[in-house]
């Protein structure tokens, strides 16, 4: 009997015709460790109903966090305001890890059954627009594997893994000399820098630096996002010049940066420590911490950030653990290129493993399975609508 309404409760979850008293026993019986192999076969026995090729390992692999997380989405908690709307929303995101693993593999599998229509966008991919010191523009990901081009005695390669490195071929100093590397909508990019230092960019970034660093520092310049493994040197300190008189000092360390909103600057250390520093003081931040720059004022310095989910971006996700409704569609507008209009829904977060390579599409209609939001795609504007609950 148990297993019949176990049936029944997850067949009307996924038509989407259950009912707030029916989701609520749902997930009671998700969070049932005696529930975990009954879970495992319906959500088996769903997808080799619309795919040829299911990777059943990884349903070994996810589900334990799966569970544990959708037990403490369930767990109460006094410091949230509005405690039931916020369990269904990441309870049922919980659930959809599973699912939405599928779905956001690849493209291929979002072409069956309509789940695709004319009117969706592709995901982006590694994609670059080189300046040369000349005033030379250069597509990198048009530039072939292997193949090098010359900016003065400079040697620009394109390596097997898509991203570039240089290397000095004569004996001119080249610190007068700049390249620019600039992101599109949805592209990202990886340089290894004249130094060695490596440098990822996010969409709609800008990086500038010059062919050989001085004798004295290595300076930059940055706008949008970029995680940096700066190549040691004690002698030679690393500066980060950022937008509005802000930057970043450090003589070595792996950070990200994220600058793209005008009013707020986060830098997050995963190694090592920096120096940020700006008209309204400074601050050091170590490993495992971020610091949240709010205009010229230090907001917050928080402690043992979770690194995973900020480096999302850098390993090909949105997120990998949770997301919020707000920031998640800050990085569809950049990914997608399209205008997203909010209304309402800010308090909404996903907890859920969303991956960067799947369609506009797609990436819908995996969201609308949390009931928690609904979409309206009409050319290059996206609307966000908060369902409400009755």
């Amino acid at each position: 009997m148990v297993d019949e309404r176990f049936k029944y409760l997850f067949d009307k979850y996924v038509d989407n015709t259950a009912s707030e008293r029916e989701l609520d026993e749902l997930f009671q019986l998700c969070t049932s460790v005696n529930n975990n192999a009954k879970l495992d076969r319906l959500l088996r026995e769903m997808y080799l109903k619309s795919f040829e090729e299911v990777d059943s390992s990884f349903v070994d692999i996810e589900k334990d966090k799966i569970l544990a997380a959708l037990r403490k989405s369930c767990a109460p908690s006094k410091s949230r305001v509005h405690i039931k709307r916020i369990i269904y929303t990441t309870a049922a995101a919980c659930l959809l890890i599973f699912m939405g693993f599928y779905f956001l593999t690849s493209d291929r599998e979002l072409i069956k059954e309509g789940i695709v229509d004319y009117q969706d966008i592709p995901a982006g991919g590694d994609k670059a627009m080189l300046i040369l010191g000349n005033g030379n523009h250069v597509l990198l990901d048009t530039l072939a594997i292997g193949n090098s081009i010359w900016d003065g005695q400079m040697q620009i390669t394109k390596l097997s893994n898509g991203q570039i490195s240089y290397e000095v071929n004569g004996g001119e100093s080249l610190t007068d000399v700049y390249n620019n590397v600039e992101t599109p909508t949805g592209g990202n990019f990886q340089v290894v820098l004249p130094d060695g230092t490596k440098v990822w960019l996010n969409a709609l970034s800008r990086l500038k630096y010059p062919l050989n660093f001085g004798p004295k520092e290595r300076r930059i310049e940055l706008q949008g996002e970029a995680y940096v493994e700066v190549a040691k040197n004690a002698k030679k300190p690393f500066i980060i010049d950022l937008p509005k008189g802000k930057g970043i000092k450090v003589l070595g360390t792996h950070f990200n940066i994220n600058t793209y909103n005008r009013d707020k600057q986060i830098t997050t250390v995963t190694e090592g420590k920096v120096q940020v520093k700006g008209e309204g003081g400074s601050e050091i931040v170590e490993g495992n911490q971020q610091l949240i720059f709010d205009r010229q004022h230090i907001q917050l310095l928080k402690e043992n950030v979770n690194m995973e989910q900020a480096l999302a971006w850098k390993n090909g996700s949105f997120s990998v653990h949770s997301i919020s409704l707000h920031d998640l569609m800050s990085e569809v507008e950049r990914w997608y290129g399209v205008q997203v209009k909010l209304e309402d829904g800010d308090d909404v977060e996903f907890v859920i493993r969303l991956r960067k390579d799947i369609s506009l599409r797609g990436l819908i209609k995996l969201l609308e399975l949390t009931k928690e939001v609904k979409f309206e795609l009409n050319n290059k504007t996206l609307k966000v609508m908060k369902i409400k609950k009755i």
